[in-house]
């Protein structure tokens, strides 16, 4: 009995431990390292086929300061969309979109890197929506507080 009550108690707390990640909000120190920024590969290729892929999925990829200290985020970005992206109710774009390939030459998705600009302590809203390009045009959404620390 002891036995299986342990077994439930560890899979709850597991399953709390995962969940309670995904709603956590991304932090930013003044003195955050310099992001090392992805390469683009200069040998890929835009979609080859016919029909460019869905909009299949927007994932937080990385945060930190850009060479100009500037604050910066990169999201990954699975399929070809357009972009909406506010940042503490200002609309911005991405300032750079580099390919990613899982397979053959066409870009499968892309990371978009914003620059926040100079920040200064305290938390700011960001969010975006990317919606594909072609029929159905499926969207995909992304919400953040940034917390910016001394």
């Amino acid at each position: 009995m002891l036995k299986k009550i342990s077994i439930v108690f560890f899979s709850v707390l597991m399953l709390f431990c995962i969940t309670s990640t995904a709603f956590a909000a991304q932090t930013v120190s003044n003195q955050s390292s310099i992001l090392k920024l992805p390469k683009p590969n200069a040998s890929v290729n835009l979609w080859p086929g016919d029909k460019i892929p869905q909009v299949s999925s927007l994932e937080f990829y990385d945060i930190g300061t850009l060479a100009n200290g500037h604050a910066a985020i990169i999201l990954k970005v699975m399929g070809y969309g357009n972009e909406n992206t506010i940042f503490n109710g200002n609309r911005i774009w991405a300032i750079q979109q580099v390919p990613i390939v899982l397979s053959g030459t066409g870009a499968d998705g892309f990371l978009y890197i914003y620059d926040l600009g100079e920040l200064k302590p305290g938390s700011y809203s960001f969010k975006t929506t990317f919606t594909s390009r072609e029929y159905p045009y499926t969207q995909q959404f992304y919400y953040d507080t940034i917390t910016v620390t001394e």
